[in-house]
């Protein structure tokens, strides 16, 4: 009970977009670090940014993941999860790139999208704290930028079919 009052709330606070939903080339998952992606990115690509926890919500695109919802009667945190596919669904980016190199579900998401470029760059260090026997199911995201050879090789092992060593991003 307890979680559904903490999404609802949630809800209610996002700020809501009324816009009819287009296609975008790079979408960049979660508001952390695009500070840091958005200068990088060639300015005749046109990206928008997936507020994946919230922030923001999109009305449509909202509709359509409630109506799934109620036809299925899945969980709560299965609505959640449904809108951020959904959402990528309707954009239909080329590329999908994200700053949380700790986040499970972005990982998840090449399994449903395998046309789509993933990108990850690391944040912090949080490889100690990532369930590698997770991993072994998953398909592999497709580049993955690391602050050193030794996370580049945990991480090829495990979460990226190509790793790149560039330091860290913010420095």
């Amino acid at each position: 009970m307890i979680r559904f009052y903490n999404f609802i709330l949630r809800v209610f606070k996002a700020k809501w977009t009324f816009r009819i939903p287009h296609t975008t080339d790079v979408l960049i998952f979660d508001k952390v670090g695009c500070e840091n992606i958005i200068p990088l990115i060639d300015k005749k690509f046109n990206y928008e940014i997936l507020n994946s926890r919230f922030e923001t919500i999109n009305f449509f695109i909202f509709c359509r993941s409630l109506t799934t919802f109620f036809n299925y009667k899945v969980q709560l945190k299965n609505l959640y999860k449904n809108y951020l596919i959904k959402f990528i669904k309707v954009k239909k980016p080329k590329i999908i790139i994200t700053f949380i190199d700790n986040d499970f579900f972005f990982y998840s998401l090449k399994k449903e999208f395998p046309d789509i470029c993933f990108i990850c760059i690391q944040n912090g260090l949080s490889a100690n704290k990532i369930d590698k026997n997770s991993f072994l199911k998953m398909k592999k995201i497709d580049f993955f930028f690391c602050f050193s050879e030794i996370f580049a090789s945990f991480y090829k092992k495990f979460i990226a079919s190509k790793t790149y060593t560039i330091g860290s991003l913010k420095c």
